[in-house]
């Protein structure tokens, strides 16, 4: 097993990609990695100077995504079972896969005094805009993210 492996890491590089792309649609990162004999921060190396590694990998995502929404479905009929620690884990990888589809959204809304609209009238328009820039800004740093620059013409 381990000449195997140490041949296999000496192999052709491009075929040493889709042969860990082909395991990992199969049998996950890390036993991918082990069967293909890379470490584990080598697939990231690959996807950021090789693109038709990324958009192979890409393609992968699909598929995996494809194949979670199928256990997905059937776990939704009736006809597959699992334990809650399955379907957690389930929808975690879902998030990650599609996150567009199954991410958590978040919703913002700003209301005025007694929970009515925000009234603008007679030049408190700029007031609003800099409460909501400042809302924003807290926002954003609460969550880690950096403050977006400032509009053009201000300092």
């Amino acid at each position: 097993m381990a000449d195997e492996i140490f041949w296999k890491r000496f192999a052709e590089p491009r075929a040493l990609k889709w042969e860990w792309i082909r395991a990992w649609v199969e049998v996950g990162f890390r036993h991918a990695c082990d069967a293909c004999g890379v470490g584990q921060f080598q697939p990231y190396a690959w996807e950021r100077t090789d693109p038709a590694f990324k958009e192979a990998r890409a393609i992968a995502d699909a598929v995996l995504a494809d194949r979670l929404e199928d256990r997905l479905r059937a776990l939704a009929d009736g006809t597959d079972n699992a334990s809650a620690a399955q379907m957690t884990a389930l929808g975690l990888r879902l998030r990650t896969l599609r996150p567009d589809r199954y991410g958590e959204r978040q919703r913002l809304e700003v209301t005025g005094a007694g929970g009515g609209a925000v009234r603008i009238e007679d030049g408190s328009a700029s007031r609003a805009v800099e409460m909501l820039a400042r809302y924003a800004a807290a926002a954003r740093a609460e969550r880690g993210l950096p403050a977006l620059p400032a509009p053009e013409g201000e300092a």
